[in-house]
């Protein structure tokens, strides 16, 4: 019974507990001995967290479907087995126990922009999120990334862990020593919005995604769009996230995935933070306009990953930019498409500029 209790309040840990241990029977003794009490059920609380990441895990996922739902969408649940195919062989290669516990993933109803990834490789999307990004699948592996990173590193885990203090064990103690009772009352299903994980690893987590999502072959410019899009898009929808205080914040996370975009291209193109404009060896590019349900900004991320690409991979012998069937390319590499009003012998011509710099 104890387990099963455990099981189904293990999430979010209330740290509200203050109740004082009684030492009018034993003075100092009964303070020791409560003490000693509490260490014992201490260790007991955290031995169970651990059977809850790998033994009961399974059932665990069971419990949090019961809590959020599950979503059949048929779109949704295909573009996040596609995610999954491409980034969970990049994941295992820095998380190698995805293979003895695969992740159990699923979509569930809530209709706010949010995922969580919690204890036991269990993760889920919210049919919020992809309705938020328009079924974009770029924009979506970097927000799976971001918390499957908290799954690599158990930063739910080892919150949990040190979230459940002697203070806490104490006070189970003194509220009767019912500890399943206790763990029960001092514990909440609110799975999302994960506690437990401070703002040195959601930074972690941001940069994981971007390495996971490169090397899965994602654009590398879509981390940066998400955030541009969260923040051309903010409505109740996407509210929840940007409260989270936990979370470094939206401008800060646009601007850091764009860094690491520059960083990935050999540091040839870099996306202006005030102006938005995409410059390629220090020559000003352009900036892309509104289209395929995307402001200009978000829009501009994506070719500026596209450009990335192509100076990663080329960063001594530079493509020859051209226009093809309505579509701007450097190379073999496809940049952009032309539907949407962009000028594209201005781009050519600057590319050709910016190719003949140093």
């Amino acid at each position: 019974m104890y387990k099963k209790v455990v099981l189904t309040a293990l999430c979010a840990l209330s740290l509200g507990l203050s109740a004082p241990v009684s030492t009018e029977a034993g003075g100092l003794a009964g303070v020791i001995a409560a003490g000693v009490q509490g260490a014992q059920q201490y260790k007991q609380v955290t031995k169970e967290i651990d059977m809850i990441d790998t033994v009961y895990r399974n059932e665990y996922c069971e419990k949090i479907k019961g809590e959020v739902g599950v979503n059949y969408e048929w779109q949704a649940n295909q573009q996040l087995n596609n995610i999954f195919a491409r980034l969970n062989p990049i994941v295992a290669k820095y998380d190698p126990t995805v293979y003895e516990r695969p992740y159990n993933y699923f979509v569930n109803n809530e209709t706010s922009f949010n995922a969580f990834c919690t204890m036991g490789h269990n993760f889920s999307v919210n049919i919020g999120a992809f309705n938020a990004l328009n079924y974009q699948e770029d924009e979506m592996a970097f927000v799976v990334g971001h918390e499957l990173s908290h799954g690599t590193h158990n930063h739910v885990l080892n919150g949990a862990k040190k979230s459940i203090g002697m203070q806490t064990a104490l006070a189970m103690v003194a509220a009767g020593g019912n500890l399943a009772g206790s763990v029960m009352t001092n514990f909440a299903s609110n799975y999302a919005q994960a506690k437990w994980v401070t703002l040195p690893q959601e930074k972690v987590a941001d940069k994981d995604s971007f390495t996971y999502c490169s090397e899965a072959g994602y654009n590398v410019g879509a981390g940066a769009a998400v955030w541009q899009r969260v923040l051309d898009h903010s409505t109740k929808a996407t509210g929840n996230m940007l409260a989270l205080n936990d979370h470094p914040k939206t401008e800060n996370r646009r601007d850091t995935n764009s860094d690491y975009m520059t960083e990935y291209s050999n540091k040839m193109v870099v996306v202006d933070k005030k102006t938005g404009e995409i410059f390629v060896n220090k020559v000003k590019i352009g900036v892309a306009n509104a289209g395929n349900g995307q402001s200009a900004r978000e829009r501009t991320y994506f070719v500026a990953g596209n450009l990335a690409k192509v100076y990663h991979a080329n960063a001594a012998a530079r493509p020859e930019p051209y226009i093809y069937n309505g579509g701007l390319y450097l190379g073999d590499y496809y940049i952009m498409s032309l539907a949407y009003g962009d000028n594209g012998n201005a781009w050519v011509n600057n590319l050709k500029l910016a190719n003949k710099g140093k």
